[in-house]
């Protein structure tokens, strides 16, 4: 039996599916390129953080399935099968996953996916291998999911809207892959997920992050450890900084700011202040520096050239590696969207300054 598996667009660091589906029928089933030759199509790629990213998957998803075979079947996993807390959203997109697939699957659950195409075969992987899908590159990387959903409440945040709970992966379970990129002799991990800090509340109603930190630091080969998608309010919070400033081995962190101005910063609701970041990443960074991509965003509704001011301070303050600038998009679903909105012209404006600015000081702009 021939499966295709369309996942390959954007860099999300929640769709984990299409890694642990592809990993999973690998091993029994030939994955083929070409929709038009597959028995089976599953689809992952349903982002739908804006109506403009929903519509991209809708008319994207809707062309690749003219292709296919007249009698294979349809399979969705992603974000879009969640429920919406707007009901007519929830009925629109809804209705056109029943119409356009045989089986349907809210993204926490790729095991159901998979015992639907051969119970046998998958019959003992459960809920609880969310994110335990450890992927190899040629680089001798390894990554490693272990949460997905969010505790906050960012003002800005597009996910907001859906009913997208916190759910880390079984502590053991993660323990597991660790042991086994250690027994492959990976050099490096990335562990990943949407709010890495809040690893482990929903389970065990701690933080426990550290105590994965301090597990792969007694494994003799992995050499360093990178934190992707890593929150400061929940660190700052929760002293992630003793863990982190006595790690050898993490060396890289990404992580969001989002902007180095208090008062920007309480309207977006991040939950911390300027001189808590400063005094976080010093503190991490006193032993055992440390590379950081830290994300900003641009022209987030009232931002002033004074804000922008305030956040490249903090920028030079912390000494980050790199900074990914986002422009503000608005969307109607979101709380920001309640604020007054800067024009094109003033989120360009912004934008220009950010890159003229890093780069006088030799900052990477991603």
């Amino acid at each position: 039996m021939k499966i295709y598996i369309n996942g390959k667009r954007g860099k999300c660091p929640n769709n984990w599916q299409t890694e642990y589906i592809n990993i999973h029928l690998k091993e029994y089933f030939e994955i083929v390129d070409d929709i038009s030759q597959a028995d089976i199509n599953i689809f992952t790629d349903g982002c739908c953080s804006s109506l403009q990213s929903t519509n991209w998957a809708v008319n994207h998803i809707s062309q690749v399935l003219e292709k296919k075979k007249p009698d294979a079947k349809n399979y969705f996993i992603g974000c879009m099968a969640r429920n919406f807390k707007y009901e007519q959203l929830n009925e629109v997109v809804h209705t056109w996953l029943d119409e356009n697939f045989d089986y349907v699957f809210s993204p926490e659950h790729p095991d159901l996916l998979l015992k639907t195409i051969d119970n046998e075969k998958y019959s003992e992987l459960n809920s609880k291998d969310y994110g335990a899908a450890i992927v190899y590159d040629e680089t001798h990387y390894a990554k490693i999911y272990i949460t997905e959903g969010c505790l906050n409440n960012c003002s800005f945040c597009k996910v907001n809207y859906q009913k997208w709970p916190l759910i880390s992966t079984d502590i053991e379970k993660v323990k597991y892959y660790i042991d086994k990129a250690n027994e492959d002799k990976i050099a490096h991990v990335l562990l990943t997920g949407m709010n890495l800090s809040q690893y482990g509340k929903d389970l065990y109603n701690s933080y426990e992050l550290p105590s994965i930190i301090e597990y792969i630091e007694t494994k003799k080969n992995i050499k360093t450890i990178g934190l992707d998608s890593f929150a400061l309010k929940e660190a700052i919070q929760n002293n992630f900084q003793e863990t982190l400033k006595n790690s050898s081995k993490v060396n890289y962190i990404q992580t969001s700011l989002e902007s180095g101005s208090n008062r920007i910063l309480k309207l977006m609701r991040k939950g911390i202040t300027a001189e808590q970041v400063i005094k976080f990443m010093d503190d991490i960074n006193e032993i055992y520096p440390k590379e950081t991509l830290i994300n900003i965003i641009s022209g987030f509704p009232t931002e002033t050239l004074e804000d922008v001011k305030e956040t490249l301070k903090v920028l030079y303050r912390i000494k980050a590696t790199a900074v990914y600038i986002h422009n503000y998009g608005n969307c109607a679903f979101v709380d920001s969207s309640k604020y007054k909105q800067l024009s094109k012209d003033e989120i360009t404006k912004h934008t220009d300054i950010y890159e003229k600015e890093l780069k006088k000081h030799e900052v990477i702009i991603i």
